[in-house]
């Protein structure tokens, strides 16, 4: 499989669009809410056009097959490191095993080094069945395994809070 990995770029708006109640699934299932397509465009429209934030897309031809997109975060942890937020990692299973995260993660890394962030923190919920596989995602265990696959060391525990 020959897929070339890339800023994304206006012109990937569409499949982006059609490719979010896959890319979102995580997501709208930890958060139990509903996938809102409106929220998903501006959250790809801030991702192209803001200059703190990228989203890469990794494409087998035309067809887009992986996204990341990352956040700077100056400041995020109390130690005062700069740093970059994976907000979201998705590979099509068909282009799973490839390379293609990698080839994503690749682009974050250098990045995350332009902006002159120090670290890169990627968020898997703690909280999982891991035989349960997450509709068209992967399962936390396998993003658990890439991250460590990548030399990410376990951080503190995430937390949310919902506040009605």
């Amino acid at each position: 499989m020959m897929t070339e990995a890339r800023q994304a770029i206006r012109a990937d708006v569409p499949q982006l669009d059609a490719l979010g109640p896959r890319v979102c699934a995580n997501a709208v299932r930890v958060l139990a809410i509903a996938f809102d397509p409106q929220s998903w465009r501006l959250t790809i429209d801030e991702f192209l056009r803001l200059p703190d934030r990228r989203m890469f897309v990794a494409a087998d031809g035309e067809r887009i097959a992986g996204v990341l997109a990352v956040i700077a975060c100056p400041a995020l942890f109390a130690r005062g490191a700069n740093v970059v937020r994976v907000a979201t990692l998705w590979v099509d299973k068909a282009a799973r095993g490839h390379g293609v995260a990698r080839k994503l993660h690749g682009l974050a890394e250098a990045w995350t080094r332009e902006v002159g962030a120090s670290a890169m923190f990627a968020g898997v919920p703690h909280d999982y069945d891991a035989h349960q596989e997450l509709g068209d995602d992967a399962s936390p265990a396998d993003a658990i395994r890439f991250y460590r696959g990548q030399s990410y060391q376990p951080a503190e525990a995430s937390f949310i809070k919902e506040i009605r």
